[in-house]
């Protein structure tokens, strides 16, 4: 079985310019959020549909789309993703805090999300489905949300096929 932890931190020194959205997020970045055009996003400008749902490893890289935890400050964030033996699947951990966690009143210093995603062999698409989640974050899934389907992503790694990595050989 693979284990892989990812761990956050970032801080901005300055205040980001607010021409382009810069901010850190909980949230792995969506199409509208790759600002330098780093990730292949089917529907990199979709306003609503599947393709939305697509989530690139980004920032705090939480397999939800949540509002919760976006700052211009700093934010810390560790995502463990644990591949089950012998099975195309997974279980998922995203925990983190940032610079206005736990600031309003009932609200958590510490968020997390988790659940259990299916992968191609390869890694090149994974499917997660959260499961749990803090109450912050559920707070927002219900506001956010009017199924469960809305809130299972997935993220798409073209850089993982192996045509891809042969034209970059090749290119580069």
């Amino acid at each position: 079985s693979t284990i892989q932890l990812r761990v956050f931190a970032g801080v901005f020194i300055t205040t980001p310019s607010m021409v382009t959205d810069t901010r850190f997020r909980l949230s792995g970045w969506n199409g509208t959020w790759d600002y330098a055009f780093t990730d292949f996003y089917v529907g990199r400008s979709e306003p609503s549909g599947i393709f939305t749902q697509q989530v690139g490893h980004h920032d705090g890289d939480f397999k939800i789309n949540t509002f919760i935890g976006q700052t211009n400050k700093w934010i810390v964030t560790a995502n463990l993703e644990w591949d089950i033996p012998r099975v195309y699947a997974g279980i998922f951990m995203d925990i983190g805090t940032y610079s206005e966690a736990g600031s309003f009143p009932g609200s958590e210093q510490f968020v997390y999300s988790g659940g259990v995603y299916l992968r191609t062999p390869d890694r090149t698409l994974k499917v997660y489905f959260p499961l749990f989640h803090s109450s912050d974050i559920k707070q927002s899934v219900k506001l956010n949300t009017t199924t469960y389907w809305e809130t299972v992503r997935f993220s798409l790694q073209l850089k993982n096929l192996q045509i891809i990595k042969t034209i970059r050989r090749v290119i580069i």
